[in-house]
């Protein structure tokens, strides 16, 4: 893809910068999150990793509550960087899990891949399915079994 070459310098001067309004808010509403979702099953490990870490670190900074209300002097940034993160397929969210089990990865990615997934379903059952129910399909369910024995960092990964 052609956003291969701009993803390392995406990954270095802007994934950890304190500013999320910045660049990383707008990077994740103008299509920024689904590219980094796509490009973690990259047959380029390297490329795997910097996408993997990168939508990790764009789904777990400090200075946004993905989980928290949708109200303040930030409203309308809060409700388009969900509407972004809804955008993005599920089944590339799941894919990305399951793409990077272990066996499949770099060294710890399956495991970031699985607390991907995790905040995704979590976040996805909390804030955007009636009643707070989120049914999975069952071959998800049998698929993550693959992590049971895993070990972080291990031989398998």
């Amino acid at each position: 893809p052609s956003s291969v070459p701009f993803l390392v310098m995406m990954y270095l001067s802007h994934c950890s910068s304190p500013d999320y309004y910045a660049f990383q808010s707008p990077f994740i509403t103008s299509g920024g999150i689904t590219s980094l979702s796509r490009l973690s099953l990259s047959p380029n490990m390297h490329i795997r990793g910097q996408a993997v870490d990168a939508f990790l670190q764009l789904t777990s900074h400090p200075s946004f509550d993905w989980f928290g209300l949708l109200e303040g002097p930030r409203e309308a940034e809060a409700r388009e960087l969900h509407r972004a993160l809804l955008s993005v397929p599920p089944s590339d969210v799941v894919n990305m899990a399951l793409g990077n089990s272990p066996g499949l990865s770099f060294p710890g990615g399956s495991h970031l891949c699985l607390q991907i997934l995790g905040f995704y379903l979590s976040w996805v059952r909390a804030l955007h399915c009636d009643g707070n129910v989120l049914r999975v399909d069952v071959s998800i369910v049998k698929a993550l079994e693959r992590w049971k024995d895993a070990e972080v960092g291990g031989a398998e990964e």
